[in-house]
């Protein structure tokens, strides 16, 4: 009895033809003894049910920039070198904390007010106008404090008349345009005399002949004052 074993690797396949055997013929590559050769030589080579060839390894992930996010994964795909991220593969310079549609890393104003247009630096018009801002503050904040009956400040015994101490005339709610009228006033006074004198007389100090109309600490004063340092500030 003769029997002859040729294997050939071709690929992914191993051929075995196995000669007649004690006068059975196997087919080529077929029968229960070729399957056993195959694993017994897949074994041997460490491949265990693996295919000989099965493509090789998955191809390297994309990720273009470096940042360690997949490109599919980067909404911020041009991070700078060395910059870290966000999950999202943004760097602080490239999110937009005050969504004005400019990055933080070009953007000269980064608190832009909810829905104001910027331009291409990312500032509205009221950001390049600092005057704005403190007359807006002025509107929203303070002038209801000056027109307050509790500590107010336009009583007609006091700044509500035309010979008001210090030239610090104010008006009431009942005077047309009166909290621009104020603004104006406390601009003019602030710049004769000072921010501190202002609060120091609402804080009743300075020889202030209405009292105390906001006592220092206080909340109110602390807006008023903070609005007054702004108006000596401006350019």
């Amino acid at each position: 009895m003769q029997k002859t074993l040729v294997s050939v690797a071709t690929g992914s396949v191993l051929c075995l033809c196995l000669a007649t055997v004690a006068g059975h013929t196997v087919a080529q590559g077929g029968g229960e003894r070729a399957m056993e050769l195959l694993d017994a030589v897949a074994t041997a080579r460490g491949l265990g049910s693996t295919p000989i060839k099965d493509g090789g390894d998955d191809p390297p992930v994309a990720d273009d920039d470096g940042d360690g996010v997949a490109n599919d994964s980067d909404s911020c795909p041009n991070t700078p070198a060395g910059e870290s991220v966000d999950s999202n593969g943004c760097s602080e310079s490239q999110r937009d904390d005050d969504n004005d549609g400019v990055a933080n890393g070009t953007d000269l104003c980064p608190d832009t007010p909810a829905g104001e247009a910027v331009d291409s630096e990312g500032c509205s018009e009221s950001q390049r106008d600092p005057e704005a801002v403190v007359r807006q503050v002025y509107e929203d904040d303070v002038n209801p404090l000056i027109l307050r009956a509790d500590g107010g400040c336009t009583n007609s015994g006091c700044h509500g008349r035309s010979t008001a101490p210090g030239g610090l005339e104010l008006y009431g709610a009942g005077t047309a345009n009166s909290t621009q009228l104020n603004y104006e006033s406390m601009v003019r006074y602030i710049g004769r005399e000072s921010a501190d004198r202002l609060t120091t007389k609402i804080s009743g100090g300075a020889g202030h002949s209405g009292g105390v109309r906001y006592p220092a600490g206080s909340a109110e004063l602390d807006t008023i004052s903070d609005c007054a340092q702004s108006v000596e500030a401006l350019p």
